[in-house]
């Protein structure tokens, strides 16, 4: 039986911890990552065409995980479940299959644009054994960018090439997560954006960084299109336009 471990990920703004994502090791080794989801669904698709209906679009979200299987029955694959629990009581679980773990790289879980955390939902709950601070973020001049992999835990993770971006890395049980985080200059908005992975490619470190880069880059332009359309006289500045694409190209 494998002993239950308890992390919490938090980032302190205006001086007060505000908690991002924790993990927890079940007794059966499995990992449940669980992260303070957004107040309520928000479709960009509906957003940016206004094209039909969602039936997600506004949904309250009463919880949401993901939770990474050991899979002791194959020696090639692992199981990755997305629970999403809804306020109408309705639960959402699509799961996916990855064989990036067990060949030694690393699989991405997903990649979030965090609001400005002023939120009562980001407050800490019940305390974490193990506490784990990115640091201080000034919410009202930087955007905060993070990306989530997973591989086991004596799996090696260097980059090769560092882009402008923080590493954080954490062995839980037979796992290894990698938190990539970037601070882009831009204020926060009181709305989000999160894109987790329906795909399984298999990923080196220097892959990673490239896709937290890649997708951090897809955030930040569904963000600036969605404002622009929620608040058609919203014109960004040269320099914040500026400090975004630095960003997607690593600079």
């Amino acid at each position: 039986m494998t002993s239950r471990w308890s992390h919490r990920v938090t980032i302190r703004v205006g001086g007060k911890a505000r908690s991002l994502i924790s993990f927890n090791s079940t007794r059966a080794g499995d990992l449940i990552i669980s992260i303070k989801a957004a107040e309520q669904m928000r479709d960009p698709f509906l957003l940016l065409a206004e094209a039909g209906q969602s039936k997600l679009h506004g949904r309250g979200i009463v919880q949401q995980r993901y939770t990474l299987h050991r899979s002791d029955g194959s020696n090639t694959d692992n199981v990755i479940q997305h629970t999403l629990e809804l306020d109408s009581g309705e639960v959402l679980r699509p799961r996916q299959i990855t064989k990036s773990v067990k060949s030694g790289n690393f699989t991405h879980i997903f990649s979030r644009r965090y609001p400005n955390l002023v939120s009562s939902r980001y407050e800490i709950g019940r305390p974490a054994a193990n506490h784990i601070e990115l640091g201080d973020f000034n919410s009202s001049r930087f955007m905060l960018v993070t990306s989530l992999f997973a591989g086991l835990s004596d799996t090696q993770f260097e980059i090769k090439e560092w882009p402008d971006c923080n590493v954080m890395k954490q062995s839980i049980g037979i796992f290894q997560l990698i938190i990539i985080w970037s601070y882009i200059a831009l204020p926060s908005h009181e709305s989000g954006s999160l894109i987790h992975s329906l795909w399984s490619t298999s990923l080196t470190p220097d892959n990673c960084a490239e896709l937290h880069q890649i997708i951090g880059g897809r955030l930040l332009d569904e963000f600036i299109v969605i404002l622009k359309k929620m608040i058609p006289e919203t014109s960004l500045p040269e320099c914040a336009l500026r400090n975004v694409g630095m960003f997607k190209n690593g600079l």
